[in-house]
């Protein structure tokens, strides 16, 4: 997860989240990987967390659409890729 090792600490795993994660990335995953549900964020307060509702670059702008982003998952896992941008016609790639 991450990119980062599991810690086996006898009855369960720990998991280390990596130093170059931002303070806020860092508490929402925290937030979201509570164990205990009854402490876990709920939607509403991990959609309202400063690092999902800072405002983003408009070039990264098309993040904020949930149904792009599952697009984009469901053709990397199976492999269905379809081009974003079309290429002009009539030019010769």
């Amino acid at each position: 997860m991450f990119g980062a090792v599991p810690i086996d600490t006898g009855s369960s795993y720990k998991w280390r989240l990596h130093r170059d994660l931002s303070p806020e990335a860092t508490d929402f995953l925290r937030r979201c990987l509570t164990i205990w549900p009854t402490d876990r964020a709920t939607v509403d307060e991990l959609l309202d967390h400063p690092f999902v509702a800072k405002k983003l670059p408009f070039y990264l702008s098309f993040l904020r659409f949930p149904s792009f982003i599952r697009k984009m998952a469901t053709e990397l896992v199976y492999g269905k890729h379809e081009e974003l941008i079309p290429k002009p016609q009539g030019l010769d790639w």
